[in-house]
């Protein structure tokens, strides 16, 4: 079955209003198994990237920043398309045994309590990586603004990587290959470019979300962008949702039923509800037993 969606669509989401206004690259990691060598590559466009075929044993990282020349140094980063979070749920991802969630729907819930929804969410092969694009490049990036804010938010998810904008995360439609005999797809599970944020945005967040210091009091997700996020961790009905764009498999029932003018109308205006506790516990709890969860995410 095809996936949801496509590396070129990801890449695209994060780069096209980059790449028409200015010119740049994507740096690129590659590392092999059982090689410690580390090899690294710059692609000038979208298109070449989302072509590139890796191997299987390879390990493949992308630079979240687009660099304006080819050289490894934060001060070649002037603009940034999106904010992250790596998440962990096994011993095997990158945070190792210090990994903070043991289940999905660990995770799951704190995402859904999150003021903001991840534009993209993407299975790394041993847990989530979340983004949040931004909506303008115009004014280059303060590095100190933007890693204390990634910091924040990597905080409250308890992400133990480093944090810098020089952060490379897993290439979608390349093979999380760090235990051989187990490889595991990196791939988009989640994917809506219209939800897009400021810096200022995350800035005025309550402090138990992101410790800034003019962090005001935050809304909590609406039950529309709740499904949405729900949708992304859970295989849904394709007949039901066009408005996530053809999502996940077609093995399991909606969890949350709406209609499409619906979630749009409601998106479009940024009504933000205060989600009631009850209804996140149920989510969580039907979205748990649905899916059958283990000890650890793989």
């Amino acid at each position: 079955m095809p996936l949801p969606f496509t590396r070129k669509e990801f890449l695209y989401a994060l780069y096209e209003e980059y790449f028409r206004q200015y010119e740049g690259f994507i740096l690129v990691k590659i590392l092999k198994i059982l090689d410690h060598r580390i090899s690294t590559r710059y692609f000038p466009s979208i298109d070449i990237l989302a072509r590139q075929d890796f191997m299987e044993d390879q390990n493949v990282f992308f630079g979240v920043c687009p660099r304006e020349s080819m050289k490894p140094r934060p001060d070649t980063v002037y603009r940034l398309p999106a904010l992250w979070a790596a998440l962990d749920f096994s011993a095997e991802g990158h945070s190792g045994r210090e990994s903070y969630f043991k289940l999905l729907s660990q995770a799951a819930l704190s995402v859904r309590r999150f003021p903001h929804p991840p534009s993209i969410i993407v299975e790394s092969g041993w847990g989530l990586h979340l983004y949040w694009l931004m909506r303008d490049f115009s004014t280059p990036i303060e590095a100190r603004r933007a890693e204390r804010l990634l910091r924040g938010i990597n905080n409250y998810f308890h992400c133990t990587g480093p944090i810098s904008i020089e952060s490379t995360l897993r290439l979608p439609g390349t093979v999380n290959s760090k235990l051989p005999s187990e490889p595991a797809p990196c791939r988009v599970k989640y994917l809506n470019p219209e939800f897009r944020y400021s810096i200022q945005d995350f800035e005025q967040l309550d402090a138990r979300f992101i410790g800034t210091a003019n962090a005001t009091q935050a809304a909590v997700m609406s039950d529309e962008q709740v499904a949405a996020v729900t949708a992304a961790v859970e295989p849904i009905d394709q007949a039901t949702t066009e408005v996530l764009s053809n999502a996940m498999d077609q093995s399991i029932e909606v969890l949350d039923e709406f209609s499409p003018e619906e979630f749009a109308d409601r998106v479009a205006d940024r009504l933000l509800q205060r989600l009631k506790a009850e209804l996140v516990d149920e989510i969580v709890e039907k979205l748990a037993a649905r899916l059958g969860l283990p000890g650890s995410y793989g």
